[in-house]
């Protein structure tokens, strides 16, 4: 695949469609395929909010949410049709699902995300590089987790984070080369049935 801006692509997720949707470091941006491998549309999705956006993740129900580690930022788009809501450090009042994200991102634990991961429930699950923490936010946008996030003496910088079948939170820790289990915190994830690649 190439063009819908491309540039330096870094994580990339998919939707319930098979869209590919992928977060570009470099000209911090948004691009998304078809599953064909044609672009959705011809130029990336760009806003001043994205600087070099570190993840992406889709809940089944279509909303697209984007980590930005540099900007310390969530932002979150509805269903998916349009680019990635913008979400200010002080967002407008009527902008309700920003509103939501941000108030989730400030009383959750969340600084410095760096990776997502949706369980079985559309909650999203944030890693916190820099807090060494993980957030849970709601499908809706409401902070899920306590106050400081959920914590672990063993998690430093948390580099990825994943959801299994039983609703167990995995951690891989960059900073003390351990991985961490939160068992049973989250709703379990269906695991898809493995099969073999298909070239585009």
């Amino acid at each position: 695949m190439a063009g819908a801006g491309l540039s330096f692509p870094t994580r990339l997720a998919t939707d319930n469609t098979g869209n590919v949707w992928l977060v570009n470091s470099s000209n911090s941006s948004v691009s998304q395929f078809n599953a064909t491998g044609i672009p959705v549309v011809s130029t990336a999705y760009t806003h001043l909010n994205l600087n070099s956006p570190s993840d992406i993740a889709l809940t089944l129900a279509g909303d697209v949410w984007i980590s930005n580690q540099v900007s310390n930022s969530i932002e979150r788009s509805i269903g998916g049709s349009t680019p990635p809501a913008t979400c200010p450090s002080v967002p407008l009042a009527s902008d309700t699902a920003c509103v939501a994200a941000m108030v989730a991102s400030s009383i959750g634990g969340f600084h410095g995300p760096a990776r997502l991961a949706v369980d079985g429930a559309g909650t999203v699950w944030v890693a916190n590089k820099l807090s060494a923490t993980i957030t849970a936010i709601s499908s809706a946008g409401s902070a899920l987790s306590p106050l400081a996030g959920y914590r672990s003496l063993d998690m430093l910088q948390p580099a990825a984070i994943a959801i299994d079948a039983s609703g167990n939170v995995w951690i891989a820790n960059l900073g003390s080369h351990t991985v961490t289990k939160f068992i049973g915190i989250a709703a379990p994830v269906k695991l898809p049935k493995q099969g073999q690649p298909v070239p585009l």
